[in-house]
């Protein structure tokens, strides 16, 4: 579907930049940020993650316990992500121009794949 992961980050940090933007805030730049040398500690594990992740992660969580013996995938989250309409995911899809429902149904076909193999 022309997905490309790498892009995701980016894509991403510009809808974090122009949410910033759009409440008179001007983002600080990147290569600041990285050469601050933050002593922050880096956030760990799904649930320490933002609202939309940890929604992405149920929901994925949900599919993978109703469908088959295949356990939790990638394809899982991918496809979880792709049915949010709301919140920064569903942004940086658009972004990146990437169709939520055909990225939606090519995770279903993986995990349907997967599925089948199991």
């Amino acid at each position: 579907v022309g997905a490309d992961p790498d892009r995701l980050q980016a894509a991403i940090e510009a809808q974090h930049a122009d949410a910033l933007r759009r409440i008179g805030i001007e983002p600080p730049d990147a290569a600041l940020v990285a050469a601050s040398g933050s002593d922050l500690p880096a956030a760990a594990g799904a649930f320490r993650s933002n609202a939309s992740a940890r929604s992405a992660f149920q929901e994925a969580s949900t599919m993978a316990r109703s469908g088959g013996s295949c356990g939790l995938l990638g394809a899982h989250v991918v496809a979880a992500v792709a049915k949010m309409e709301h919140g920064t995911p569903s942004r940086a899809l658009t972004e990146m121009g990437i169709d939520r429902a055909a990225l939606a149904a090519a995770a279903r076909e993986e995990i349907s794949a997967h599925e089948d193999a199991a």
